[in-house]
């Protein structure tokens, strides 16, 4: 016997086996955490929409990863552009894993401060890369003493 009922958040339709009756599952579309209802003969008992547990959702550590990369980028030690580089690469990782699990994870301020930090690290490490080729060609062109 299945269990027919509506996703209170996306109202999608679901049609679950009776054995999950009282288990949380995730819906399919929106993925939030449904109570799935006691059906006691024909009439369902419970067909209200149950929050998830109450635990605290932990922060991303790729976005604070990010940000902290996305800040040394910044240090003029920084020449090459690996940093920033990084910087974007674990942004785009937070931004992923908190989209994926958006009552989980939480710190997508983070991860987006530190892709913004990180892409303007790479413009900045291009800049000074192609100032320090061409000052270095303008130093050799000059006569030797």
């Amino acid at each position: 016997m299945n269990v027919t009922f509506t996703c209170p958040r996306c109202n999608q339709r679901l049609d679950l086996p009776s054995t999950l009756a009282g288990q949380t599952v995730a819906c399919p579309s929106c993925k939030i955490g449904i109570t799935v209802p006691v059906v006691d003969g024909a009439a369902m008992l419970s067909t209200a929409y149950t929050p998830p547990p109450a635990e605290a959702p932990r922060t991303c550590g790729y976005a604070v990863a990010s940000m902290v990369l996305g800040i040394f980028s910044f240090f003029p030690c920084c020449i090459c552009a690996v940093i920033p580089v990084l910087a974007v690469v674990m942004g785009h990782m937070a931004l992923a894993e908190i989209n994926d699990n958006p009552f989980v994870v939480k710190g997508k301020r983070m991860a987006i401060a530190g892709l913004v930090m990180g892409y303007i690290g790479i413009v900045f490490a291009v800049i000074l890369n192609i100032a320090w080729f061409f000052l270095q060609q303008i130093l050799d062109a000059l006569p030797q003493h």
